[in-house]
């Protein structure tokens, strides 16, 4: 076999048993990219042979020593994989994901890859001119393009744009579905690609977004009102203007897709906001659900800041990875994807990647087509179909993607989960300032809230709130600093890389028949009971409301029945989509009605299981006047608590369970359970922790730290309600920031 576009001293080896052993593999796999997803997504790994087996074979064949090289290169850190020669090669299709995975694991631990190469699976590598393409593709082979690595090939761009607008006929783009259809802003500015100025347009028709990663450039051209008349003035943005000569690569790069394309506005939020006019920016801000779900095409920067430009448009861009193409015996091909492996980045270099970034994540997610440009290709994705340059122009089946999720943002019956991802996917985002927390996520609350009663506050849905109140940290959270930035009681307020929604699962709908119902179910672990009164504030008037839930009546009694198995909460599908209240309009101070009191922090308890993020937020435990152990809270922070320092709480709601495994996850019941003595285990029916703690009531409480008489959230957990109530708590009125 042989490999093409790579310098080897060795010659191909046409009897190598390795590569014989892949190219039956990919011979013998089935199509990739059916019409319907009816098979495994995922088949047993192949195995192709040891470390030891590649480098005895990669003395004889080039491929070989290719293919290896790539598996054991260095990381992005610079760290050397150390591999043992029986570790194993292994070959696997994803079918998910229509690609061939091949990677290094160890014999003894299957299921922790030390490197992995993924390779598009290719039946045969012709040129797009060759008469056998036709017949390859009635066969339901997939074929490589032998593709211009300079430039991109926009005349297959436009094929594949006229692909969707004929066979999709309009669906992807032109949205009548009111529960998906989003409502523009009256007016917007647009760059205007013909007459290259920035022009103000009164009835939005049709148009192209950016979405891009702002750079680093310490004065950038951008609309402000010192220069929005004369950004207006044709010719003001050409690349020999003043102004024009500071417009960044990849907004100029835009341009001239856009005008190819055959297309003449094209909106960016650098030139089409006013960023310097409050009133002017709101309101665009919160317009940006609509402004990227209108659009005809979304064009994605995937390759770096905006001084980069889009590889493939001119030769002033930055420039593109070729790909590796090894030619397997037997007519067969892979084509090895060698995207760039963030893994080993460091935080600066993270925060500058497309997918690490806040306002990326919506702005990718509301676009109905997206044309994405990285350093190897340019991709085509709508809602029914993607295509990719390194592959023919058959269109790829993307059932099991983005219409899948498409359906998920926009349906009657609110989505708690997909809705949790969301959140968990931004909290671990990078933004240049803090104070637009909201803002980013500003379009994906619009299109959740359109079936959530009352909408959502910071991002927490209101109809729902005693139970999405108790967010928690998996890893160490840093706190928003920016005055304006959401507030502590919102996950919107903190950025950090993981997010613990478990206690969201009590929320998770049982959507199996949903669209045949007028009502839904979320099914709970624990009964969450509602015991205090929030109010939101209005931001103008000061006037307080109070957030009406969903949840039971507010608990007024002491005793609560709790042996069901599970707590089902009735909400029903709303006839047609709420209407969306002004995301600036409340303050981000909550007035709440509830108890409060002062306690002493005990132990940091040790991390519960396998997974290493599970330590990494502390949980601390929470101790009575007598010195026993009544509640947990875990921190959001790194704060170095000290045992026996006094931390004040305040009550949320109230919970409990009367299901011995359900609440035996908890970690402070593992401390109960402790205490018991040394032949006791959780689940036995002699184990004493169980039979005084089961069924377990408790308050979910806040831990907080006052600035001027504001509490600000610094971690949640649960006490005992017995134990509370004998700590001689007080009603208070607090606001909470």
């Amino acid at each position: 076999m042989s490999s093409a576009n790579v310098s080897s001293p060795l010659a191909s080896d046409p009897d190598c048993v390795i590569c014989k052993t892949a190219a039956a593999l990919v011979r013998t796999g089935t199509n990739p990219w059916p019409s319907q997803i009816t098979e495994s997504m995922f088949q047993p790994a192949a195995r192709l042979g040891t470390v030891k087996d590649y480098i005895e074979s990669a003395a004889k064949c080039s491929d070989c020593q290719v293919l290896f090289a790539k598996l054991a290169a260095p990381s992005n850190d610079g760290q050397i994989r150390p591999l043992a020669d029986d570790d194993v090669v292994e070959m696997a299709y994803l079918r998910f994901a229509g690609v061939w995975e091949i990677n290094i694991t160890q014999p003894t631990s299957p299921f922790k890859s030390k490197s992995q190469l993924t390779c598009l699976r290719v039946i045969r590598h012709v040129d797009p001119q060759d008469p056998n393409l036709t017949s390859a593709l009635q066969k339901g082979e997939m074929t490589a393009f032998a593709m211009n690595r300079c430039t991109a090939d926009f005349s297959r761009v436009q094929g594949w744009m006229s692909y969707c607008d004929t066979h999709h006929q309009g669906s992807c783009f032109q949205i009548e579905d009111p529960w998906k259809r989003m409502e523009s802003p009256p007016s917007l500015y647009f760059v205007d690609t013909e007459d290259e100025c920035v022009s103000l347009q009164s009835e939005p028709g049709v148009y192209l977004t950016l979405s891009y990663v702002w750079g680093t450039n310490p004065s950038p051209l951008t609309s402000i009102r010192a220069n929005i008349d004369a950004l207006g003035t044709p010719h003001s943005l050409a690349e020999s203007s003043p102004l024009g000569m500071r417009l960044p690569r990849t907004i100029r790069d835009a341009m001239a897709v856009t005008r190819t394309l055959g297309y003449r506005y094209l909106w960016v939020d650098r030139l089409c906001i006013v960023q310097d006019d409050e009133v002017h920016k709101s309101a665009q801000l919160a317009g940006m659900a609509a402004i990227y779900s209108n659009s005809s095409l979304t064009i994605i920067a995937d390759s770096g800041g905006d001084e980069a430009g889009l590889p493939g448009v001119t030769s002033d861009s930055i420039g593109r990875h070729p790909f590796t193409v090894l030619c397997l015996p037997g007519d067969t091909s892979l084509v090895i994807d060698e995207s760039p492996d963030l893994s080993g980045q460091s935080e600066a270099s993270l925060q500058r990647a497309y997918r690490y970034r806040g306002w990326t994540l919506q702005e990718e997610l509301l676009s109905n087509r997206t044309l994405k440009f990285n350093r190897q290709e340019v991709r085509w994705m709508c809602r029914k179909s993607r295509f990719r340059e390194v592959h023919n122009d058959e269109p790829q089946i993307c059932d099991n993607r983005k219409s899948s999720l498409e359906i998920q943002l926009f349906k009657p019956s609110p989505d708690m989960q997909t809705y949790g991802h969301l959140a968990t996917d931004y909290t671990g985002r990078f933004l240049s300032f803090d104070s637009d927390a909201v803002y980013a996520f500003s379009a994906i609350i619009a299109a959740f809230s359109k079936s959530m009663s009352g909408g959502m506050l910071y991002g927490l849905p209101e109809f729902l709130f005693e139970g999405v109140m108790l967010w928690q940290s998996l890893q160490p959270l840093r706190r928003r600093s920016a005055p304006t930035a959401a507030p502590s009681w919102s996950f919107l307020g903190w950025q950090g890389p993981g997010l613990d929604l478990k206690s969201w699962s009590a929320l998770y709908l049982n959507t199996g028949r949903d669209k045949y119902r007028r009502d839904v179910y979320f099914n709970s672990a624990f009964k969450i009971l509602p015991c205090v009164d929030y109010y939101k504030i209005d931001a103008r008037s000061g006037n307080r409301v109070l957030i009406e839930s969903s949840y039971q009546p507010r608990v007024t009694d002491n005793d609560v029945d709790f042996s069901d198995s599970s707590y089902p909460h009735k909400v029903p599908i709303p006839p047609e989509p709420f209407s969306l209240p002004q995301i600036s309009s409340w303050s981000p101070i909550l007035a709440i009605r509830t108890q409060k009191c002062n306690i002493r922090a005990g132990d940091i308890l040790p991390s519960d299981g396998d997974d290493p993020r599970e330590g990494q937020c502390k949980d601390v435990s929470l101790l009575d006047d007598n010195g026993a152990v009544v509640g947990v809270v875990r921190l959001n922070s790194t704060i170095n608590t000290i045992s026996g320092t006094v931390v004040s709480l305040v009550v949320i709601s109230r919970g409990g369970t009367s299901q011995r495994s359900r609440a035996w996850g908890l970690p402070e019941l593992n401390v109960f359970h402790a205490q018991c003595g040394p032949f006791c285990f959780p689940g036995s029916d002699s184990c004493r922790a169980e039979k005084r703690f089961v069924p377990y009531d408790f308050y979910n409480v806040l831990w907080v730290t006052w600035v001027d008489g504001i509490a600000y959230r610094e971690g949640i957990g649960r006490v005992l309600r017995s134990a509370w109530e004998a700590l001689g708590s007080e009603e208070a009125e607090i606001k909470l920031g």
